[in-house]
């Protein structure tokens, strides 16, 4: 097994490969990033991290999805924690077509942010479903209990959190987000 070097201080987290097999992307837990490995094995830069994306998390990532169609990456936050609440989804393009073919001319916005979508409480899992304009997701409802001395402590109630991101659009201009349906 060989091993591929990562920025220094990178905490891998999640990790998916896109539908052409160009591509590993990986989460980093600490980070707002996104790693970029080329997992192309005819290219000139195979086994290295050929980019980082940045996401306006507050803290690190944890799992990672593709759209079912391929164009589109989403990021859970990291758990939050009492000082910074992270609750949100981060959308990326990813879409190939969307691929600048000048050196420094981004403007589809390709393997960067496009989007954020807000959710109820520490989202944790994402997944595709077969309709690319829709993922699903999971997220822990913390509750507070107040015991017999006045005490208050968080519960986590994990399993009620449940929902579906319904995205609006691939076209250009991109639109990501109409609405989100979360179920308890």
């Amino acid at each position: 097994m060989d091993g591929i070097a990562l920025p220094q201080g990178a905490r891998p987290q999640g990790i998916v490969i896109d539908p052409k097999d160009n591509y590993a992307y990986i989460a980093d837990q600490n980070r707002p990033n996104i790693y970029v490995l080329d997992i192309n094995p005819n290219s000139a830069t195979y086994h290295t991290v050929v980019q980082t994306i940045n996401v306006t998390s507050p803290l690190g990532l944890s799992q990672l999805a593709i759209s079912s169609d391929g164009r589109r990456l989403f990021a859970t936050g990291s758990d939050s924690n009492e000082q910074t609440p992270n609750r949100n989804l981060y959308a990326v393009n990813i879409d190939p077509r969307d691929k600048p073919s000048a050196q420094g001319s981004n403007e589809r916005k390709w393997h960067q942010q496009i989007g954020v979508i807000p959710t109820a409480s520490e989202t944790e899992g994402i997944a595709a479903t077969s309709d690319p304009k829709k993922m699903v997701f999971t997220n822990g409802f913390a509750s507070v209990r107040t015991i017999s001395n006045g005490e208050e402590i968080k519960l986590q109630d994990d399993g009620k959190g449940f929902g579906v991101p319904l995205l609006c659009r691939w076209a250009w201009p991109l639109t990501i987000l109409m609405s989100t349906r979360q179920w308890l």
